[in-house]
């Protein structure tokens, strides 16, 4: 035991060292701490404690805040991670039924602060409707804090959090190449399995209902943490909430021959169509148009897609001007591209006409076209007002609300794991062979959680202006589970990829949430 206590030792001192070099000052610096029992083989390193008053739904709320450092060991597969976290406490309140909600972003390489300071935490970034944002926070009424207890986590590489260096190394480039062996599908829902165990077991909360927020990748990571918790662990999740969810990546690509992408992505085609007055203006309301849209991509266009060049010219003609009456695009345009619209080619045609493209994150927004006569798409307009703007409210408020001395640029609100991600799974999670030899798709993990675990609901929650998750991609998804539908809720909203930064669309969110939970512990 004293060799594993002194080894532990060694991987904090280097973490020390690296946390230094992170933080200008930190007076509520502790040593981590190690566990006497083998079997709790984790510690706690520097920990920042405050406290918080909300009114959330009327109710007074009093809240403890922690940002943490929680040390994972090493393990057959990964080597020691640091995790750092964002836990909110509601105080004066029995833990045992006490819900605690796990939440992350998604990317993959994401930090949680979209969601943690974009509307499900007790402070918010304000956002107005063009993307702007104030450099403070203000207090989220909305807040699911009234219900659950929250912890925002940041994987391995994002936020604070990374992989330690090797034994006798304290070079931060051992520790960033370290950090790259959680970049997987597998070796990142195990890490983040293992980050929420040990939370559970530091907080002596082993009992408490569990639910996973999930937004976009994060979606995905939470329902094969869910079956990981389930098969490997015995612990049921009470709930998952997923947001703009990547379920079935079948449904999201449109690679030649595709049928589903091109399917999934029309109706959100349709939808940007609507909004920007360019088709569907004779009807009365954007529900009705989408109605009609999905019945279309369904038949008629899924028809036309798998028939191909045996298509008569006058079938196509008929399909290219139906194409056109949803979409607001030329029919000689589509009959130019065989009936195949990719979403940046349609992201930068709808607008063509005022040299303008519209965002893949909320189509919405639109901002200047500066390759108009090329295929190049370039920067997002929406993505890139909301982006500095709101990495600099993180770090004000991390360093002047919860107290956590940092250096300018050292939370890390995007890691560039694109080119190191191992795409290394199956439909089990384990191997290096895709479900589908291109695509992931976790469905079959969420049907098999549902049918270990008949108490598990599932919130879904979908953007009508989102073209990086559209919402009849999930729609399609869901489709896929085996008579399970009544235990899962798919709700939509007038809202992009991170429907929480439309403030109308997060208040409804936030209360479909609330519902959902309070709902699901009522019948527990």
């Amino acid at each position: 035991m004293r060799k594993v206590t002194e080894q532990r030792d060694l991987y904090a001192y280097h973490w020390s060292l690296r946390l230094v070099a992170r933080i200008l000052f930190c007076v509520c610096f502790t040593v981590p701490t190690v566990a006497e029992n083998e079997n709790t083989p984790t510690g706690t390193g520097a920990t920042f404690q405050t406290e918080g008053t909300l009114t959330a739904r009327g109710e007074i709320l009093h809240y403890q805040a922690i940002a943490q450092e929680t040390l994972l060991p090493a393990n057959q597969e990964l080597p020691v991670a640091q995790y750092f976290s964002f836990t909110y406490l509601k105080k004066s309140q029995s833990k045992t039924n006490r819900p605690v909600t796990f939440l992350f972003n998604g990317g993959p390489g994401s930090a949680s602060h979209w969601l943690h300071l974009g509307g499900l935490g007790p402070k918010q970034i304000p956002i107005s409707k063009n993307g702007q944002q104030s450099p403070s926070t203000i207090e989220n009424s909305e807040s699911l804090l009234g219900v659950t207890d929250l912890v925002f986590i940041d994987p391995v590489g994002t936020g604070f959090s990374t992989a330690a260096p090797q034994t006798g190394e304290t070079n931060l480039t051992s520790a960033q190449i370290q950090t790259r062996k959680f970049w997987g599908v597998v070796e990142d829902t195990r890490s983040v399995t293992d980050f929420i165990l040990a939370w559970l077991q530091q907080q002596d909360r082993m009992k408490s209902p569990v639910y996973l927020v999930g937004e976009s990748y994060g979606a995905l990571r939470a329902t094969l943490i869910a079956d990981e918790l389930e098969r490997k662990h015995q612990l049921s999740v009470k709930g998952l909430v997923l947001l703009s969810a990547a379920q079935n990546y079948r449904n999201i690509r449109t690679p030649d021959g595709s049928v589903m992408g091109y399917m999934s992505y029309f109706p959100t085609y349709a939808a940007t169509a609507w909004h920007h007055k360019k088709a569907g203006q004779n009807h009365t309301s954007l529900e009705n148009f989408l109605a009609e849209a999905r019945h279309f991509a369904a038949n008629s266009y899924a028809t036309a897609l798998i028939k191909g060049n045996r298509l008569s010219q006058n079938e196509k003609t008929i399909i290219a001007d139906k194409i056109s009456y949803y979409t607001g695009l030329s029919s000689s345009y589509i009959l130019d591209n065989d009936i195949r619209i990719k979403p940046l080619a349609f992201l930068k045609q709808i607008l063509s006409e005022h040299t303008q493209k519209i965002s893949r994150l909320d189509s919405r927004h639109s901002g200047s076209n500066e390759h108009p006569t090329t295929e190049i798409y370039g920067i997002d307009p929406y993505a890139n007002n909301i982006r500095e703007p709101f990495t600099n409210a993180v770090q004000t408020y991390l360093n002047g609300v919860l107290n956590v001395p940092l250096q300018k640029g050292a939370y890390i609100t995007t890691a560039r794991t694109l080119p190191y991600w191992h795409w290394n799974w199956n439909v089990w999670g384990e191997g290096n062979v895709p479900s589908g030899a291109r695509f992931i798709n976790v469905m079959p993990n969420l049907d098999r959680t549902l049918a270990s675990n008949p108490r598990l609901k599932v919130f879904v929650g979908a953007g009508y202006y989102d073209l990086a998750t559209p919402f009849y991609s999930i729609e399609n998804a869901f489709s896929e589970l085996k008579n399970r539908q009544g235990r899962i809720a798919i709700h939509h909203y007038s809202a992009g990829h991170i429907i929480y930064l439309d403030d109308l669309a997060r208040q409804q969110l936030l209360n479909d949430i609330n519902a959902f939970i309070i709902s699901d512990m009522s019948n527990n």
